[in-house]
């Protein structure tokens, strides 16, 4: 660690208003959002006086992760409960952690890291002389997808091995980044930069009594020193790697993935053209079962409409002929009286009955 007077930023930070988690442990109540807008607030124009200052990172960053990120925490970080969580308070820092807790960043679980730790890359630390805590988030993606391609490749995950394919960088005072050497650098697609990340860490301590344990010093330290290796194993063909057949199987692999997804393009481009045709048939063939049934159902409204009119014509000619007969009774008897009233029927009556006296009422009456 860099020989600073650790002191000044303790202090300096007490204007927070908030007690150090190193010394109250748990004892925080959650904030509001208005007390948490203000601490944000106070965070800020802390940083920027110690930025103007001059002073490292670690001094200036507190952490702005609060105590729902707990769950979340332990759910990226697939850890046990063998480990405890703790948040760091305002007036915390990365360097300074509560006794028996170490420092670790919330990107670096989403770039893969997992606690356990994987045992090749705390060895590889124990060899570089390095915490965990002190690897950028992109060192752990591009480190688990080393190890991620050599057990791809039946190579063992051998120190002697992974300190061959990688080298250190110094991203910035006691942060180092470790990268596939640029022989090697067929793993790629890590974010250029992660914003912020050194504002999002929290305190993870490990539980001693369950046989939880570290294989590497958790301590920082202000640069790498390797430690001799020691002679490595036969446990591999040394042509696969150093004979750059390994970058030449994973770039044949990738040219058999890219031609695999050229021949599933192809394939998926002819299922969704013959899907389309499918469907065209069926919308021609739905519109017309569609145009079919509304000629049935026009016939047959048609049908129904003649039907009415059918009938009700039927009724009108039965009215007709009912007033024509009733007109026609109505004229028949009222010709009956007129005649019987008339002259004529008395001429006629006159005529009978002379008739009669004449020739006599024989035949009349029987």
């Amino acid at each position: 660690m860099s020989s600073i007077d650790e002191r000044v930023v303790v202090d300096f930070v007490q204007s927070l208003g908030s007690p150090s988690s190193s010394g109250a442990v748990g004892t925080s109540n959650p904030p509001d959002k208005a007390s948490r807008k203000e601490i944000l607030a106070r965070i800020n124009a802390n940083e920027a006086i110690l930025s103007a200052e001059g002073r490292p990172w670690y001094e200036i960053k507190a952490s702005l992760l609060q105590e729902s990120d707990k769950a979340l925490i332990r759910d990226l970080s697939g850890m046990s409960d063998q480990y405890e969580v703790l948040i760091p308070l305002p007036k915390d820092r990365a360097h300074l952690t509560p006794e028996g807790y170490h420092t670790f960043y919330m990107n670096q679980l989403e770039m893969g890291l997992r606690f356990p730790v994987p045992r090749f890359i705390q060895d590889l630390c124990d060899h570089l002389t390095i915490s965990p805590s002190q690897l950028t988030p992109n060192s752990y993606s591009s480190l688990l997808g080393l190890g991620v391609l050599l057990k791809f490749y039946q190579a063992p995950l051998s120190l002697h091995l992974i300190d061959k394919l990688t080298q250190i960088r110094q991203q910035d005072i006691e942060k180092f980044f470790i990268r596939l050497k640029p022989e090697f650098g067929f793993i790629k697609g890590n974010p250029s930069s992660h914003k912020g990340w050194m504002s999002r860490y929290f305190f993870l301590r490990r539980n001693v009594r369950e046989g939880v344990a570290w294989y590497c010093d958790i301590s920082w330290s202000e640069k790498p020193t390797k430690r001799v290796l020691p002679p490595p194993a036969q446990e591999y063909d040394p042509a696969l790697l150093w004979g750059g057949e390994l970058s030449r199987r994973v770039t044949k692999a990738r040219e058999t993935a890219r031609s695999s997804r050229r021949s599933l393009d192809d394939v998926m481009v002819k299922h969704d053209r013959l899907m389309k045709e499918i469907e065209d048939v069926r919308g021609a063939s739905d519109a017309e079962k569609k145009s079919l049934e509304q000629k049935i159902a026009a016939s047959e409204a048609s049908v129904m409409r003649l039907q009415d009119e059918m009938k009700k014509a039927g009724e009108e000619a039965e009215e007709k002929i009912k007033k024509v007969q009733e007109e026609a009774e109505t004229a028949w008897e009222k010709k009956k009286e007129d005649f019987l009233k008339s002259d004529e029927f008395d001429r006629l009556c006159v005529t009978r009955a002379l008739s009669f006296f004449q020739k006599g009422f024989d035949g009349c009456l029987t």
